[in-house]
């Protein structure tokens, strides 16, 4: 199903969407649809690796062991 919605963009947005065609868009919606669609997958990509990496603190907090593998690697450095 395709919606209409009005969006406010500024001048240098509105200028580079005009030039849909040299990015091989047969249109500005199709253009905007594709951005959105990366837009997307980008900030899904970032909510997940954040989630991730909450993750593997959470376990690291609790693994006492890991704790010792990292102090004793800092030692070496040193």
């Amino acid at each position: 199903m395709v919606m209409e919605r009005k969006i406010k963009i500024v001048e240098a947005q509105d200028n580079f969407v005009q030039g849909y065609a040299k990015f091989g868009f047969h249109n500005v919606d199709e253009m905007i649809g594709y951005a959105l669609d990366l837009l997307k997958q980008e900030l899904e990509t970032k909510q997940k690796l954040a989630y991730s990496a909450d993750l593997y603190a959470e376990l690291y907090e609790l693994d006492i062991e890991a704790h010792e593998w990292v102090e004793a690697a800092t030692l070496d450095v040193e």
